[in-house]
């Protein structure tokens, strides 16, 4: 029977160890698969905070250059409107402007010229015919004035002559 109790510590010794060897198996097992769970989630978790973080930041910068593209876009429309408005404003001012002035100074004329017309018919003939009349008098004595007083009679234009 010693034989038997030294078999059955031995046969228990070494189902101790296997044990022992099959638990620490286990928590080396059990450590790597919590290690490497615990690494693929957190990978996970950066990558998908990650992706969320640059997706956000791609649609804010979008948003953001739309915006600002869109706002320019109406301000400059706006500024172009107002300026060819303004353009067409003053152009129009300055056409009626000179159109304005350009009849006024036609219907002066008109009306000097008819004033004129007028002035002259009411003088008649006697009027007209007087002022040509003496006109021609007066161009008669200073050719007969000129004739007289010729180089070759001196005497005629002395202030004591009758011409005179």
């Amino acid at each position: 029977m010693a034989w038997c109790d030294a078999w059955w510590h031995e046969w228990h010794a070494l189902v101790t160890v296997v044990t022992v060897v099959r638990v620490v198996t286990v928590v080396r097992v059990v450590t790597v698969v919590t290690v490497v769970t615990v690494v693929t989630v957190v990978t996970v978790v950066t990558v998908v905070t990650v992706v969320t973080v640059v997706t956000v930041v791609t649609v804010v910068t979008v948003v953001t250059v739309v915006t600002v593209v869109t706002v320019v876009t109406v301000v400059t429309v706006v500024t172009v409107v107002t300026v060819v408005t303004v353009v067409a404003v003053v152009t129009v001012v300055t056409v009626v402007t000179v159109v304005a002035v350009v009849t006024v100074v036609t219907v002066v004329a008109v009306l000097t010229v008819l004033t004129v017309v007028t002035v002259v018919a009411r003088l008649g003939d006697t009027g007209v015919s007087m002022f040509l009349s003496i006109t021609a008098r007066r161009i008669a004595n200073a050719s007969t004035i000129l004739w007289l007083c010729a180089p070759s009679r001196p005497l005629l234009c002395r202030p004591d002559s009758a011409l005179w």
